[in-house]
């Protein structure tokens, strides 16, 4: 089976079953949720941008909840 063959995690809805999720992408998310948070705090962020933004920090915050309430 090759790469293009293999499940991509991006693509899935984010309470997808099948995603297991490590410390290291929860690492990544919370990097993620960073630097969207300073690009919203721009005031040279389009106000539209922005408000996509904070729909993707919404998310990624509910992710990395999910996951830290699973592992403990």
């Amino acid at each position: 089976m090759g790469t293009d063959e293999t499940p991509d995690i991006n693509h899935c809805p984010p309470n997808c079953g099948n995603i297991a999720r490590t410390d290291r992408n929860i690492e990544q998310a919370a990097a993620a949720v960073s630097r969207h948070e300073e690009d919203i705090a721009s005031p040279m962020t389009p106000e539209p941008m922005r408000d996509r933004l904070a729909q993707r920090v919404a998310a990624l915050k509910a992710m990395i909840q999910t996951h830290n309430d699973q592992a403990h």
